[in-house]
């Protein structure tokens, strides 16, 4: 961190302090709902969440307590979306401490989402949610981990997080049906399921025990979870719109996903308006 400024992203480092600017904060915040905002506000601070979460009782780090993380969001948030926030950073009372900084990475990654810290939160602040709010900055920031980047980059380039170019002849050889129009599902596979064939395997043969008429595409080969856990929800998103998008062009019955397929375009309209 010996450069006074990072091209890669939205933080600058000045004074031994983290500065942020406009642009990293609105790709971060914009998309927040109202639901959202409370709960990054209304974290008290108590530590309880921690005593449920499976990596603080293993390290007993202090950027382990899923409350320490929704905390140093908020500090982000309020710095450009509250009055008195704005007022400090003003004043530059408020900042990210470079110190604090540097665990972001290994605190970001010290969850895995699985929400027991918002079930034991008295305010049920969902800290597992800001932990990939933090992966969000750290990878428009360039301070994200090259193996998440790499996810990200898998999925923008080849379809899917693990770079896997021969789906269609996987799924062939499975026994799937491939572009079949008229299915009632739509089967959208992850990544690690192209790797192992026993799986995809056994997952055939239970949906054919269920008499269900399933086709998979031969263009999806990931939804896009990993694009979004490892912080680009736009190429999650992407990858979401495809699903749907592919749904329809195939008919798919199942889920009425013409009805979904309206909601979520209104709501990506609205999220370009702003």
């Amino acid at each position: 961190m010996a450069k006074e400024e990072f091209k890669c992203g939205g933080f600058r480092l000045s004074k031994g302090k983290i500065e942020i600017n406009r642009k990293l904060a609105s790709r971060t915040f914009d998309e927040f709902t109202p639901s959202d905002v409370m709960g990054i506000e209304n974290c008290m601070r108590c530590g309880i969440c921690s005593y449920s979460c499976p990596f603080w009782l293993e390290t007993k780090k202090f950027y382990d307590v899923p409350a320490w993380r929704t905390y140093e969001i908020n500090k982000i948030y309020s710095m450009f979306y509250t009055g008195y926030g704005i007022v400090a950073r003003y004043l530059r009372l408020r900042r990210i401490s470079g110190n604090e900084f540097k665990h972001w990475t290994e605190s970001a990654y010290d969850c895995t989402a699985c929400g027991a810290c918002t079930y034991t939160s008295p305010m049920e602040v969902p800290n597992w949610y800001t932990a990939i709010i933090m992966r969000r900055i750290l990878h428009y920031s360039g301070f994200n981990y090259e193996s998440a980047e790499k996810l990200i980059s898998n999925s923008k380039e080849k379809g899917n997080a693990l770079g896997i170019e021969n789906w269609g002849e996987v799924a062939s050889k499975v026994g799937f049906n491939i572009d079949k129009k008229d299915s009632e599902i739509l089967y959208v596979t992850s990544p690690l399921e192209i790797q192992n064939t026993d799986v995809l395997a056994n997952t055939l043969s239970v949906l054919n025990k269920l008499k269900l008429n399933v086709t998979v595409s031969s263009e999806i080969s990931d939804p896009g979870y990993y694009a979004y856990l490892m912080g680009d929800f736009e190429t999650a998103r992407g990858m979401l719109v495809k699903v749907y998008e592919t749904a329809m062009k195939l008919n798919v019955k199942k889920d009425n996903h013409h009805r979904w397929y309206g909601v979520f375009l209104a709501k990506m309209a609205r999220s370009k308006e702003h």
